[in-house]
């Protein structure tokens, strides 16, 4: 108890120091590995003090933040005049990406009572080298700010050594934010929304990828989407989970010294669908996290909103474009062709599949049919198409089916299949030819029936019957009767007329009630799409096959899987956006009239 009385007595009389100090190790660090920071706060004689936390300038990233050095963590009796020292020290971990002169700043201690500077360090330059392939080193020491302690070593010091940090991660994948400045967003301390484009320009049909960023000053976060960007003018495909509201990863950034945490909250692959400027509309999220740690903490809700990104689209040249060349198909596509048997019988019908597989959506383009030799009949089929999101850009992949049917022996060569594409990249026209398999025939010839599937019965004209008979007619007033006749006339009009009037009101309704009936006939609309086709009117006859198709669809039991892959390629073929083709228009058509014929419906 008289040293105690002592050394407080000493303590007393003694004058107040405060010093702050930083450390920095290794000396030099190297770019891209961590280094430390060690910041110390040494108090002489019970002043009392708190410190302030560092501030690092852009380009350093923060791995650990270590807070502020508080009083109590170690005390050291002794020192000239009985006086008493306390000592504390945090520790921060950097990594900086690329070398230079960085600088970390902000460590000062104020006095308690007045708030007042009462020790202050300055500003820290921290020299980064290049990195010529060295790793971390295994088991770093921690540095002393304050030069060591005056006592033997394993006295008064912490025999656990400190957790030695792990190597900068590295950041790999789509979720990765750009790097450099801070573009397509503003920045705000508490947080802020950040969208961009792949690439500025386009050609119609080729993929654009969208990603949208939320920044917050937080390890991580959780979002309520409000609104979603508009695509108006493209084909879209979502290339994360639909129901994911926030980020799966978030990545330290550092913009105007601010440490920050980004994670990926939507990427959209874009296929635009016309020429022009078109614009993604702005994402809109409220986004929650934890300001402070998670005890004590508080949560904060801020509103955010991505600026709209602009992208300018344009159309395959007119220059060089072949004559066969469908608007859309941007390439290079892949062609691979195939038939469900190799070998039948003269008459038997086969599928003949090809499927294409390109980087833009090709689901909205109709592939023209192939050009068989003499021998084989084609018959329309139904298509499909999807969209494989597990690369990008996403695969589109289309598959087309003909029935073919051939009518001669013999082992048949199909040919060739071409198709004609723009490559974006070399900004040039490419035909991509694919070989078509061999079919073998046996059996005797046959030949193609009158009544055959690929002939409108709509449309077929009735034979001329060369025996048909005349009868004669005789005047009615040629007899004896003209008088009678001449007497009656007068009220015989009258009620013919009155008659006609009747008849022409019958005529009417019938003639409204087979109107209405037409314009829900199937067949009727199917013939008033060829008709439409004849006048060079493509637009107007897939609306009629489209009308046919529903009203058929509608008059049986049951859905047809043929009705909806027709309904499907109909569709793709109004997407496309463009004028179509007839011959195109016209092999839709009939695959309409197929599978409506299929369904029962005609």
């Amino acid at each position: 108890m008289a040293l105690t009385a002592a050394v407080s007595l000493c303590a007393r009389e003694a004058s107040a120091i405060v010093r702050v100090q930083l450390a920095v190790e290794p000396p030099r660090p190297v770019a891209g590995l961590p280094f430390r920071v060690v910041y110390g706060l040494q108090i002489q004689n019970d002043r009392p003090a708190r410190a302030t936390p560092l501030e690092a300038s852009p380009g350093l990233q923060v791995l650990m933040n270590g807070g502020t050095p508080t009083i109590g963590n170690f005390m050291v009796f002794g020192g000239s005049g009985g006086s008493v020292q306390m000592q504390s020290s945090v520790e921060y971990v950097f990594v900086a990406p690329r070398p230079g002169r960085y600088t970390v700043r902000g460590a000062r201690a104020l006095a308690s009572d007045s708030n007042r500077v009462v020790a202050e360090h300055p500003p820290l330059t921290i020299v980064v080298e290049a990195n010529h392939g060295q790793t971390p080193s295994p088991d770093p020491q921690r540095p002393d700010p304050f030069g060591g302690s005056p006592f033997p070593p394993g006295i008064f010091d912490d025999p656990i050594a400190p957790p030695v940090p792990p190597p900068a991660p590295v950041y790999e994948g789509p979720d990765v934010p750009p790097e450099g400045p801070l573009t397509g967003a503003t920045f705000n301390r508490q947080g802020f929304a950040r969208a961009m484009l792949s690439a500025p320009t386009a050609v119609v049909g080729e993929a654009v990828e969208y990603r949208a960023w939320v920044y917050v000053p937080a390890v991580e976060a959780g979002c309520e989407p409000l609104q979603e960007p508009t695509v108006t003018g493209f084909w879209s495909e979502s290339l994360i989970t639909p129901r994911q509201a926030c980020a799966d990863r978030w990545i330290p950034q550092t913009f105007e010294g601010q440490g920050l945490t980004a994670g990926l909250v939507r990427r959209l692959a874009l296929y635009p669908t016309r020429a022009g400027a078109l614009t993604v509309g702005p994402l809109r999220m409220n986004v929650e996290y934890l300001v402070g740690d998670s005890f004590f903490g508080r949560r904060q809700m801020v509103p955010m909103a991505s600026g709209p990104v602009s992208l300018t689209v344009e159309d395959a040249p007119l220059e060089g474009r072949p004559r066969g060349y469908v608007p859309g198909v941007v390439g290079p596509v892949g062609i691979t062709a195939a038939l469900d048997r190799d070998r039948v019988v003269a008459g038997e019908t086969v599928t003949l599949t090809l499927r294409l597989e390109a980087s833009a959506y090709i689901g909205s383009v109709t592939a023209p049919p192939p050009a068989l030799p003499d021998g084989v009949r084609r018959l329309p089929g139904p298509s499909h198409s999807e969209v494989d999101t597990g690369i990008f850009p996403p695969r589109g992949i289309a598959t087309h089916t003909w029935r073919l049917v051939a009518e001669r022996p013999g082992a048949i060569a199909l040919g060739t299949y071409a198709l004609d594409t723009f490559n974006p990249s070399t900004r040039r026209y490419e035909r991509i030819t694919a070989a078509l398999p061999t079919l073998t025939v046996t059996g005797e010839a046959v030949s193609h029936p009158p009544d055959g599937d690929d002939e409108d019965p709509a449309l077929r004209l009735e034979a001329f019957n060369p025996n048909a008979r005349l009868d004669r007619h005789s005047a009615l007033f040629t007899t004896p009767f003209r008088a009678a006749a001449t007497l009656a006339a007068p009220p015989l009009a009258l009620a013919l007329w009155q008659l006609s009037k009747l008849l022409k009101r019958r005529a009417a309704a019938r003639k409204s009630a087979r109107d209405e009936a037409s314009r829900n006939d199937p067949e009727a609309l199917l013939a008033q799409s060829l008709a439409r086709l004849e006048d060079n009117d493509p637009r107007a006859a897939l609306d009629l096959a489209g009308r046919a198709l529903d009203r058929g669809r509608k008059s049986v039991d049951t859905e047809s899987t043929m009705i909806a892959e027709v309904q499907r390629s109909l569709d793709a073929v109004r997407f496309a956006g463009a004028d179509t083709p007839s011959n195109e228009v016209r092999a839709l058509i009939e695959q309409v009239r197929a599978a409506l014929a299929e369904a029962g419906a005609l």
